[in-house]
């Protein structure tokens, strides 16, 4: 009987069309619109999930801004760290902590071309477990800085295999 009515088949035909509508209606109008990094402020670096994880790499972004960072152990308190920047920098630096409100020593980066998209050098770290690393990053004469697990560090796979060898073919 309540499907006879039609008044009820045409709104149960237009409410989901509205719901999508207005879905996108109200994110257009409460979004940021995206703002060109100004020289002198800072920026917030955003970890992506390939941080939290043995996964080899981390990407740290704010927009279009991109670091991908690996690293490798070189000695029980030293890590050779490696940076690739979708911008040339300036400079940066990493510093490795065992917990988010401790402060470690910190170690500076140098290019490793003239393009300056491509950075690396040791720096000091911590043996723990769950040690935290410490970036900021300056182009542009802006800076960009973050912090993130170090778990990345470590790649392990269920598959005992390396899927990094293949990764640029």
């Amino acid at each position: 009987m309540l499907l006879k009515n039609g008044h009820v088949i045409v709104a149960m035909l237009v409410a989901p069309v509205l719901a999508v509508i207005s879905y996108f209606a109200v994110d257009f109008m409460v979004r940021d619109d995206p703002q060109v990094a100004q020289p002198g402020d800072e920026y917030r670096l955003i970890s992506r999930s390939n941080c939290r994880y043995e996964s080899g790499e981390c990407v740290m972004e704010n927009g279009e801004f991109r670091l991908t960072f690996t690293a490798e152990s070189t000695a029980p308190d030293r890590v050779m760290l490696r940076v690739s920047s979708a911008h040339p920098l300036q400079g940066i630096q990493a510093a490795w902590a065992d917990n988010p409100d401790q402060d470690g020593p910190s170690g500076t980066l140098s290019p490793v071309n003239g393009d300056r998209l491509q950075w690396q050098g040791e720096v000091p770290a911590t043996s723990g477990q769950d040690a935290f690393l410490r970036v900021a990053a300056k182009a542009n004469d802006a800076v960009y800085f973050g912090q993130t697990h170090a778990r990345f560090m470590n790649y392990e796979t269920s598959y005992g295999e390396d899927f990094r060898i293949n990764r640029g073919q």
